[in-house]
């Protein structure tokens, strides 16, 4: 999953950390966020989601970039947890990261056509 962030000139990477998705997928590495620079191609931030954030069977699977009025240190990252229903938030300005969980989040089988 990649957002460019055409105001801060970056490349925002998750890194959902787990392969073979289809067959029951294997973590091999913690979730984590990344941000390239895409002038120099130089990592200009990385966040290794803390375990509080992360939930057993948890799949990030998009994300969302919100620059505040081009202000690149205020800016937000929303990371989608779609099978464990619940949205990661990171600030860049704090370098820290919370998790909001929601009954309004989960999957309505009855709508699912």
């Amino acid at each position: 999953m990649t957002q460019v962030d055409h105001a801060c000139g970056r490349l925002w990477v998750l890194d959902a950390g787990e392969v073979d998705v289809a067959e029951g997928g294997v973590q091999q590495c913690p979730t984590k966020l990344l941000a390239f620079d895409l002038n120099t191609d130089q990592i200009v931030a990385r966040h290794v989601l803390p375990e509080a954030n992360v939930r057993q069977g948890s799949l990030f699977s998009n994300l969302v970039v919100d620059t505040r009025n081009n202000q690149c240190d205020d800016t937000h990252v929303y990371m989608a947890d779609a099978w464990r229903f619940g949205i990661v938030t990171y600030s860049v300005r704090t370098n820290s990261s919370w998790r909001a969980e929601h009954n309004y989040m989960q999957s309505d089988p009855l709508n699912c056509r």
